[in-house]
């Protein structure tokens, strides 16, 4: 502190300098390093899947069509996997290739499949389950749709 016909101690006046300027710095390299730090970039997607007709006769081909979106916040491949309770029965015959990059708030676009399927009784029903997959084969979103057969 300063006193009345004293002159100021230098060390000191440069050691209070030297304490402002760390905080400072500490306090920009802090605001940096979160600003760096942001929320962590989500992916996630779903889909939609939709039969031409729920209900067909044994033997008889009706079409799926599928659709995949991007809700998320950063672009993704995704690809889809389908599969059904009882393969033997139900046939999926679909492009060869399904995978696609998609960005923030894209989509596939319509994706028709075409789907034949048997019965041994008067009615069966079937699930159709379609997933929305990404490279890393984290599933994003599953969708199950049901069809019927009958004689």
């Amino acid at each position: 502190m300063l006193t009345k016909g004293r002159t100021p101690n230098l060390k000191l006046l440069w050691l209070i300098k030297m304490r402002r300027t760390i905080i400072l710095a500490s306090i920009l390299i802090l605001t940096i390093f979160l600003l760096g730090c942001g929320p962590e970039q989500k992916i996630s997607g779903y889909t939609t899947a939709k039969l031409e007709q729920q209900t067909i006769k044994n033997g008889e081909v009706t079409h799926l069509t599928v659709k995949g979106v991007n809700d998320g916040d950063k672009s993704v491949k995704v690809h889809f996997e389908f599969s059904t309770d009882k393969p033997e029965m139900v046939k999926l015959n679909f492009p060869s290739n399904m995978e696609f990059v998609l960005q923030p708030d894209e989509d596939t676009g319509n994706r028709i499949l075409t789907v034949q399927a048997f019965t041994e009784t008067i009615r069966t029903d079937y699930l159709i389950i379609t997933k929305l997959v990404d490279d890393t084969g984290k599933v994003l979103h599953t969708t199950n749709t049901v069809l019927s057969v009958t004689r």
